[in-house]
């Protein structure tokens, strides 16, 4: 089935549908098409100052996301942008807004998580007991003493008051 068909013979039309089937795929998109497109399929996004003005509108959240050069996944934004959150003084809504809808508490992203300080205590030796600087290190630390350990046991033992191992308290 895969090899060729000797009693075969394409059509003229067949031929130039193939051709035309090929250019589709392969056409570069001018940016009034990719324009039309975003208009028709994006979700459209407002964007307000604190005092409820309008500032801006966007046609998509990819838009908004590249013009305001905000490092996070494009469904996460959809999450916030929803639940009503300010970032950095701005509002963004799916919707027209009046200016009293605006008063809610300010978040500010940032694109990258804040360590933590994670204090590993040893209930057997305490001089295996440390402060480190995150959950990675935490983790790290514990296997290179222990010979076992991960960053999600040790985000679950935080803070339960559970020893980890039967030996480690490990707290925040």
């Amino acid at each position: 089935m895969r090899g060729p068909r000797l009693s075969f013979s394409p059509s003229k039309e067949h031929r130039a549908a193939i051709g035309l089937a090929a250019i589709k795929e392969n056409r570069n998109y001018n940016k009034i098409f990719k324009d039309a497109i975003s208009k028709r399929l994006g979700t459209p996004v407002y964007v307000y100052d604190m005092l409820g003005n309008l500032i801006n509108t966007f046609s998509s959240i990819l838009r908004l996301k590249k013009a305001y050069n905000i490092k996070i996944h494009h469904k996460t934004l959809y999450k916030h942008i929803a639940a009503g959150t300010l970032f950095n003084g701005l509002k963004f809504s799916f919707i027209h807004l009046n200016s009293s809808s605006i008063n809610v508490p300010i978040i500010k992203l940032s694109n990258h998580n804040k360590p933590r300080i994670i204090s590993c205590i040893n209930t057997l030796n305490s001089n295996l007991s440390k402060d480190l600087k995150s959950l990675t290190s935490a983790a790290k630390y514990i296997k290179k003493v222990d010979g076992k350990s991960d960053r999600a046991t040790i985000r679950n033992y935080i803070n339960t008051g559970k020893l980890y191992k039967k030996k480690w308290l490990i707290k925040e």
